[in-house]
């Protein structure tokens, strides 16, 4: 199992309140239903979206004070948390996931960060869609980098199994 490094955020273009009936959807961030957010907290129509570079330096300016280590980072307060969560989520699926030889699956998994910085899995889903939008050339290439880290490790297994065989080895084209 391989798990990316890097991630992007959806956020939400109000906030959330219980006691709020007329927009029950506003606190969902999926892009299909923030794309027609008008009435968003700082009155601007963009893409709901967030590197998690963004993120950490947002948070770091808006909470300095919080961390005992001084600062926030991707990889120490919620990469960590998303790895140990990720282990447990497939750990208990392996009994009922048929492995198939020869194959792999590309999962995307969504979290929710609640106001204590506690991660959250939200669901699981077979081949997430890694569409782009225009003006987002950095998740562009976070998603290419992805999927090149992802055929690497294919290729790799499938040069192995090829060594281990005997059978020539054409590569990638």
């Amino acid at each position: 199992m391989y798990i990316y490094q890097s991630a992007y955020l959806r956020i939400c273009g109000s906030s959330y309140n219980i006691h709020d009936y007329d927009e029950p959807l506003k606190h969902l961030s999926n892009y299909s239903i923030q794309k027609h957010q008008t009435d968003n907290d700082d009155g601007l129509n963009f893409e709901y979206v967030m590197s998690t570079q963004d993120f950490i330096q947002k948070l770091n300016s808006e909470y300095p004070e919080l961390p005992e280590t001084g600062k926030y980072t991707w990889q120490t307060h919620f990469h960590s948390q998303i790895k140990d969560i990720t282990l447990k989520v497939f750990q208990q699926m392996a009994e009922v996931m048929e492995n198939k030889q020869s194959s792999f699956e590309l999962f995307g998994l969504d979290f929710v960060i609640d106001q204590k910085l506690k991660c959250w899995l939200i669901e699981a889903n077979m081949s997430p869609a890694c569409a782009i939008r225009k003006g987002q050339e950095w998740l562009a290439h976070m998603t290419d980098d992805m999927a090149d880290g992802m055929l690497n490790i294919v290729e790799e297994k499938i040069f192995k199994n090829m060594l281990d065989s005997k059978v020539p080895y054409c590569g990638r084209l």
